[in-house]
C-alpha cells in the first residue's frame, strides 16, 4: 500500500537541544502531527495545532524542546526550537488517563487567501495536517464497518535512521487487533498507572514511534457469488482511510521468556516487543481539542485575524 505524501507530510519529529559549549546537539525522540480545527468565524478557515502523545512532553519537560520538518523543497528540515514558554494541554476531564497533548502551531489559514495567518515558518515550510473528518469515531466505526482485521499504518520517527538532510517518516503497517469496550488496564502515562482508553493493533515498532499518528484504511466488502454454488462471498476491496489515533507504546517481555507460554512483564531490561500497540482513540484528540481553553483561544484568535482586515486600506 502507497502512503500518500500529504499523511507522510503531517508527521513532525519532537525532540529537543543540548547546549555543551559552543556545539548545539539535537536528539530526536518522538513523534508528533499537525491536525486542523475548523474556524466558527471563517467558513473554509482552520487553525492549525501539534498533536503527540502526552508522556513525550512529561520527558521533556524543563528542556529545551524543538520539532523537525521539511522545507517546501524537501531538500533539507527545518529546525524550529519551541517558545520559551511553550505550553501544552491535556484532556480537559482525565489529564493523567488519556496520553494526548496539543499545543497550538500558531497558524492560521486566512479565510479569503492562501495566506497563513501568523505562521512562524513562511512559505519555506512543507506541512500537511489531518482534518476533523478524517476522525474515527462511532458513526465512522458503524458506517464504514470498522473492525478487527482491518489494515493500519503508523508513521512516524525511526530513531536509528531520521535523516540527515531532511525529515525520513518511517512507515509500519498492521491490522486493527482489538477494540475493547473496556478501558485498557495498567497503563502508563509519565508517573501515572491506571486504566486508559484504547485500541489495540498488531504492529512492530521500536523507540521513537510514541505520538505517531496512526491511520485505519476500511476494507471494501460488496458481496459476490461463487460461479459453481451461486452462494455469496465477500470480496475485499480498499476503502478510505481514516485517523484511528495516536501510538501510545508497545508491550514488552524479558527476552529470555520470549518463549515461554508464561511470562514476566516486570522487568524493565533487554525487552523484547511483544508487537501488541495501544492506540489512544482519536475521539479522544478532538475531546482536547475541544478544552474550553482552546475554544476560547480560537476565537481570540479569529478575531485578531477580523480586525486586521477591518483596519486594512482597501
Amino acid at each position: 500500500m502507497r502512503i500518500p505524501d500529504e499523511l507522510l507530510n503531517c508527521v513532525v519529529f519532537v525532540g529537543q537541544t543540548v547546549q555543551s559549549g559552543s556545539v548545539e546537539s539535537v536528539y530526536l525522540g518522538g513523534t508528533g502531527f499537525i491536525v486542523s480545527f475548523p474556524s466558527e468565524r471563517f467558513p473554509g478557515s482552520d487553525h492549525l495545532y501539534l498533536v503527540t502523545a502526552k508522556h513525550v512532553v512529561d520527558e521533556l519537560a524543563g528542556r529545551r524542546v524543538c520539532f523537525r520538518l521539511n522545507s517546501a523543497d524537501q531538500n533539507q528540515y527545518l529546525l524550529i526550537p519551541a517558545a520559551d514558554r511553550l505550553r501544552w494541554w491535556f484532556h480537559p476531564d482525565k489529564p493523567d488517563s488519556v496520553d494526548v497533548a496539543v499545543t497550538p502551531w500558531r497558524a492560521t489559514r486566512h479565510p479569503t487567501s492562501d495566506k497563513i495567518v501568523g505562521n512562524p515558518f513562511g512559505p519555506v515550510a512543507n506541512f500537511g495536517a489531518v482534518p476533523p473528518p478524517m476522525f474515527v469515531n462511532d458513526q465512522v466505526i458503524n458506517d464504514y464497518h470498522i473492525g478487527p482485521g482491518d489494515e493500519v499504518v503508523i508513521i512516524g520517527l525511526f530513531t536509528k535512521l531520521e535523516g540527515k538532510s531532511k525529515n525520513h517518516p518511517i512507515v509500519r503497517i498492521g491490522n486493527l487487533a482489538m477494540m475493547p469496550d473496556d478501558y485498557i488496564p495498567r497503563v502508563k502515562i509519565g508517573n501515572w498507572v491506571g486504566e486508559s482508553p484504547g485500541y489495540l493493533i498488531e504492529a512492530r515498532s521500536i523507540g521513537g514511534l510514541s505520538g505517531s499518528p496512526v491511520f485505519v484504511r476500511v476494507s471494501a466488502a460488496k458481496e459476490e457469488r461463487c460461479p459453481y454454488t451461486n452462494q455469496p462471498f465477500p470480496f475485499l476491496g480498499t476503502g478510505p482511510s481514516f485517523l484511528l489515533g495516536l501510538t501510545h507504546g508497545h508491550w514488552s517481555i524479558k527476552a529470555e521468556d520470549k518463549n515461554e507460554v508464561r511470562f514476566n512483564t516486570t522487568a524493565t531490561e533487554d525487552r523484547v516487543n511483544m508487537g501488541i500497540a495501544i492506540v489512544v482513540p482519536a475521539y479522544k484528540i478532538l475531546e482536547v481539542l475541544n478544552h474550553p481553553e482552546l475554544v476560547a483561544d480560537r476565537r481570540r484568535a479569529e478575531e485578531e485575524v477580523a480586525s486586521a482586515d477591518k483596519s486594512t486600506p482597501g
